[in-house]
């Protein structure tokens, strides 16, 4: 009997019932049937598929050949092997799998010589035309390295993507320039542990710190005669006696001055006992009070450069470009000349030498702190004289004229010298020919700003005088707070001004007379965004290019931005404060301020605290052209804050702006005293950070406390230098209680009274704050409120008070700087003016018209005589018992020479500290001055 065929046709499977379709397929596939090639029975062997044969009626698989010996679906093949077709039936393995014996394995298979690449094994090419798994060609300037295409930078190291020379000292080591920590050195490019863990570095030298005399604790304690180092402090020897201190010569024996001397009780020394220090020379009095020998001689004191130094460029500010000439003019500020600096990088001086206010031909000339410079079309050169009030012009030929004010003071409009300028900042010519200045007012309040114009004749007019504060609107009603510098557009339709104190860059509408913010969100910060979006911080100079894009010194962020039309901001170059060249913002700048633009759209920069001149490319590359090298630890001290004297009379200087504490040694030189980690927050010994660390004191043991006013808290250092947070916390804001509970914004000044009181200028919250010896914080003077009132302490007001000395009778004087005036808390808590009309000028004279500008700190001289640190003004005042202001040191002008007090100049005067032996030491913008 015939079969049935199993080969079902299409059609006929169709027309059958569900139950049938299920029962017919799984017999079909139940009995491994089912290969047939056309329709019905096979009736031979050519019925069949590949692999299957022809039995009964039926193709069946019953062996496959050498040839092809797996089956897969019905069919035999071969076995594969690669990773895209794995096995019998030449499956795909999953990314990162091999295909080992017909299965598909992770990871197994690749030799040490071979790698994945497309999912299987393949050879390690290790040329730059074949690196890696996959044989990738290296772009050029690549080798192959370790199977990578690296930078081939020869001998140096590759920084963010780019060669770079490898550093190897300590400061700058590797390719990307790391600082190392106190206790590495750079060996090879990296960061080591040199010293172990029993030792530490000094310099460059390990030593041991808890019994080297020489480097006690910390690498700048030096034991005394009669002190031994013992774990980490210097030990005194019981009972051992010791002078106070080592006076001059000529003051040894003579007069009532007396040594004194110290007793060792318990491993410390005692207080100075029969102790007289020196004094100033007070006339009339029949007493050597200086015990130089000599009594009632007239004060002859000097003063001069201790730390640090200035060159002969110092502290430039102003630059305009000259296309025909190809040289570029500067200003220095610190040494009151103009130069030119040619191409090459030489300097060459145009006029001016040493302070002073006189019209004559090049060095014969003199100015007082010349700021921006400006160019007109017959190269005649004009100069913003900030220490003379007046707008200066020099000729091609080097000859100085008064083109604008420069006899009287003030905001007085006017042709030539019938105007008055004050304190003139930045310039700019319009395309047709006039200058537009920028000033502070003089008046009082002097928290305004004007915008003045002036013609080509000379005549001044006021454009519009601006309040303190922020608001858009028209010229009456726009508020600036701190304008400097301007740009007026190609197209004479608006002029862009640099709100410095607001972070943002203002726009004003020639044609309706409207302010409006043009670029920045008035919030401290370096974001590239458009308009509104941007971040900037403390912009000052302010230059258009020809098609209309604005550059800008982003003074804050140490950066030059680029602003386009429509607000879009970019930085062009530089990334944080330091001194490098480089594209982009590899490139690094201090304080640079104002910036010119040359025809081939190279923009020029006064790099002023690096003393230097740099050169931006349209690409944003930079160069250097000129930089001033001068004293090796003025690259070091940047900018000193209040300093202390400890009981051996050694000085201590924190630095702002290097976020560290230095020891200073007998020569002047500079030791590492206390962090120097970067900006940080870190409490610890060799690990501290400090975040702009402004003012010291020291407590009657010696423990030395730092007011860190970036970190909004006042720390300790212990002799053996480990650091605590002891009151405050990283937290910014304004809390009483206990140390830990207190909080406070930007503390600035530190005094210790006889009891052992710390009071602190709390400047941000307008208050003078105490810590008592239980630890408890509270508000001692002021309600918060920034503004000018006396009173009971509760209900007094101060304006970022900043600097605190204490009298001999208890009573607390306060450099009140927002307010311009020196105030007095006296031993019942009654806060009144001291001296100080609150005008924010110069001016001597009685105590209620006397005036001072920007005072920061104050010293309580053993006569009686108040010192203030007058720093706007760049003074040296002295208050007597009476409230008589005379001036005690500084001329006015900007000056690092050494000289007789009364006729040399100062740069920016911050906080004064006496030493035993009658030397006041001066913090002065990167200086530490000695008046002797």
């Amino acid at each position: 009997m015939a079969r049935r065929s199993s080969c079902l046709s299409a059609s006929a499977f169709f027309f059958l019932s569900n139950s049938s379709r299920f029962l017919f397929l799984l017999l079909l596939f139940g009995s491994g049937l089912g290969a047939c090639r056309g329709q019905g029975t096979c009736s031979k062997q050519e019925d069949c598929i590949a692999g299957t044969y022809c039995v009964e009626y039926f193709c069946k698989v019953l062996s496959c050949p050498i040839d092809r010996p797996h089956l897969c679906a019905l069919r035999c093949t071969n076995m594969k092997k690669d990773a895209n077709h794995c096995g019998q039936c030449g499956k795909a393995c999953d990314f990162g799998e091999v295909c080992v014996s017909g299965g598909c394995r992770s990871g197994v298979g690749c030799t040490a010589e071979s790698a994945l690449c497309n999912n299987a094994c393949t050879e390690l090419y290790k040329d730059a035309k074949n690196c890696g798994q996959c044989g990738f060609a290296c772009a050029a300037g690549y080798l192959c390295k370790d199977s990578k295409c690296v930078l081939d930078c020869g001998d140096g190291g590759v920084c963010n993507g780019k060669c770079v020379a490898l550093k190897t000292d300590r400061n700058n080591c590797g390719q990307c320039a790391k600082k190392c920590a106190r206790t590495e050195l750079c060996q090879a490019g990296v960061c080591t542990d040199a010293c172990g863990t029993s030792r530490a570095l000094c310099g460059e030298t390990c030593v041991d710190l808890n019994t080297d005399k020489a480097h006690c604790g910390a690498c700048n304690r030096a034991c005394l005669d009669q002190e031994t180092c013992t774990g980490g402090r210097c030990v005194c020897q019981n009972n051992a006696r010791r002078a106070c201190y080592d006076g001059p010569t000529a003051t040894k024996g003579i007069g009532p001055c007396k040594e004194g001397y110290r007793t060792c009780s318990a491993g410390n020394w005692s207080d100075c006992v029969a102790q007289i220090l020196p004094t100033l020379e007070v006339q009339g009095d029949q007493v050597d009070n200086d015990c130089d020998g000599q009594i009632d001689e007239a004060p002859s004191r000097t003063i001069k450069t201790w730390i640090g130094a200035a060159g002969v460029l110092s502290t430039p500010s102003g630059v305009a470009y000259d296309d025909d000439e190809g040289v570029l003019y500067v200003s220095s500020t610190g040494t009151h000349r103009l130069y030119k600096l040619y191409p090459n990088g030489q300097l060459s001086l145009f006029a001016g030498s040493i302070v002073g206010k006189t019209n004559a031909t090049g060095a014969a000339a003199r100015f007082s702190s010349p700021a921006a410079l400006a160019l007109d079309a017959q190269k005649n050169l004009y100069i913003a004289e900030y220490g003379n009030h007046c707008i200066r012009k020099l000729t091609p030929k080097a000859t100085a004229s008064f083109f604008a004010g420069c006899v009287s003071i003030g905001a007085a409009d006017g042709q030539g010298t019938k105007a008055s300028f004050f304190h003139p900042f930045y310039l700019a010519f319009s395309p047709n020919g006039e200058l537009f200045a920028t000033q502070d007012s003089n008046t009082n309040p002097p928290d305004s700003h004007l915008l003045r114009r002036i013609t080509p004749d000379g005549t001044v007019s006021t454009l519009a005088t601006f309040a303190f504060g922020r608001k858009d609107g028209s010229l009456s009603e726009a508020k600036f707070q701190y304008l400097r510098g301007i740009a007026i557009s190609p197209d004479m339709r608006f002029l862009i001004a640099a709100d410095s104190g607001n972070d943002i860059l203002r726009r004003l509408n020639f044609a309706d007379g409207q302010v409006s913010t043009f670029a920045g969100s008035g919030v401290k910060g370096k974001i590239d965004g458009v308009a509104f979006a941007a971040q900037f911080w403390s912009p000052q100079s302010v230059v258009f290019d020809g098609s209309g894009d604005l550059y800008v010194s982003d003074t804050g962020n140490h950066a030059i931005r680029k602003v386009a039309p429509d607000g879009r901001t970019v930085t062009l170059a530089g990334n944080g404060r330091g001194w490098q060249d480089g594209l982009g913002t590899d490139a690094k700048f201090y304080n640079p301020a104002q910036i010119t633009l040359d025809r081939n759209g190279n923009l020029y920069v006064a790099d002023s605290a690096n003393n230097a001149i740099r050169k931006v490319a349209p690409d944003g590359n930079t160069s250097t052209i000129y930089r001033e090298i001068t004293h090796p630890t003025h690259e070091k001290l940047l900018r000193p804050g209040a300093l202390a004297i400890d009981s051996l009379g050694r000085l201590f200087v924190p630095d702002i702006e290097a976020h560290g504490i230095f020891a200073a040694g007998s020569q002047g030189d500079l030791l590492e005293w206390s962090g120097h980690n970067g900006s940080g927050y870190t409490d610890g010994k060799l690990n501290a950070s400090y975040n702009a660390p402004s003012a010291l004191a020291f407590d009657a043991q010696d423990n030395l406390y730092v007011a860190d006013e970036g970190n909004h808290c006042i720390r300790k250092i212990e002799k053996d230098g480990s650091v605590t947070t002891f009151a405050g916390t990283n937290t910014e804001g304004f809390a009483d209680g206990t140390r830990q509970q207190a909080r406070f914004s930007a503390p600035s000044g530190l005094a210790f009274d006889t009891n052992g009181n710390l009071y602190i200028a709390d400047k941000n919250n307008h208050r003078i704050r105490k810590v008592d010896t239980n630890g408890n914080v509270t508000t001692f003077a002021g309600d918060g409120t920034p503004a000018h009132q006396d009173g009971p302490s509760s209900t007094a007001q101060f304006r970022n008070p900043t600097g605190l000395a204490f009298d001999n009778n208890g009573n607390l004087y306060i450099a009140d700087t927002g307010n311009h005036r020196i105030r007095k808390v006296d031993t019942n808590g009654n806060v009144t003016t001291f001296a100080g009309d609150g005008n924010g000028i110069w001016r001597d004279g009685p105590a209620a018209i006397a005036s001072f500008f920007g005072p920061s700190g104050v010293l309580s001289m053993t006569n009686g005589d108040l010192l203030v640190a007058d720093t706007q003004s760049r003074r040296i005042r002295r208050i007597d018992p009476q409230g008589n202001v005379t001036t005690f040191a500084g001329n006015g002008s900007t000056s690092f020479n050494a000289g007789p007090v009364e006729n040399t100049g100062l740069s920016a005067p911050y906080s004064m500290v006496r030493d035993k032996t009658g030397r006041i030491f001066l913090s002065d913008r990167q200086t530490i001055r000695v008046i002797e």
